[in-house]
């Protein structure tokens, strides 16, 4: 079967995220919390939720809002998508972001948010992204991407994969950090050892 393309204009809606004009300023009294492009792992495309609530200068938008199969799109810098596994309420996304929630049936968000980190959509952005020193990817740029469509289940087939490999590189970091805090630790015991034996 032929492989069609849509732009992603057509398969999903496409909403900013909400602009902090006076900065992200903590408040207790507060139930918002914002993702920033500092809470993005980049080795496994998630996001931290940040633990202090922040507050907000006008009412957030129901689009500013995260919802579950959401993608969050970091348009700044280092274009990268990061497929909403689970959400909180009154979690929103900062400026940096674009929040892409699927319209249609025809594509899976797990496949879209795969192929918005492939070389072919990176590309798309470098040549099309605003900016000389950091790359800026506008909501245009976003809606006029080309997206190849493949048959559903190769779709699930390819989010699937994409799903291990992400698990794959969280256990990895996970397991690199017990070990550099094993070797601080060892190391850290054997210099007040060897420290001791000096001593005597």
């Amino acid at each position: 079967m032929k492989t069609t393309h849509k732009t992603l204009g057509d398969l999903a809606e496409i909403h900013s995220g909400y602009l902090f004009r006076e900065g992200y300023i903590p408040d207790a009294e507060s139930k918002h919390r914002a993702i920033q492009a500092k809470d993005i792992d980049i080795q496994t495309r998630t996001f931290r939720v940040p633990e202090y609530c922040v507050q907000v200068q006008a009412t957030p938008q129901p689009q500013h809002y995260i919802k579950e199969n959401d993608i969050l799109f970091l348009s700044k810098m280092n274009p990268m998508a990061i497929f909403v596994e689970r959400t909180q309420p009154n979690l929103i996304a900062s400026s940096y972001f674009f929040i892409i929630r699927e319209k249609s049936e025809e594509v899976l968000a797990t496949y879209l948010a795969w192929y918005l980190n492939q070389k072919p959509a990176q590309t798309y952005f470098r040549s099309v992204g605003q900016g000389s020193t950091i790359l800026n990817v506008t909501k245009r740029d976003l809606m006029t991407l080309p997206i190849p469509i493949p048959h559903p289940a190769l779709q699930e087939k390819i989010a699937y994969l994409d799903s291990l490999a992400r698990e794959y590189r969280r256990e990895h970091e996970v397991l690199q950090d017990k070990m550099t805090k094993l070797i601080s630790l060892v190391s850290e015991k054997s210099l007040k050892k060897a420290e001791r034996n000096l001593d005597l």
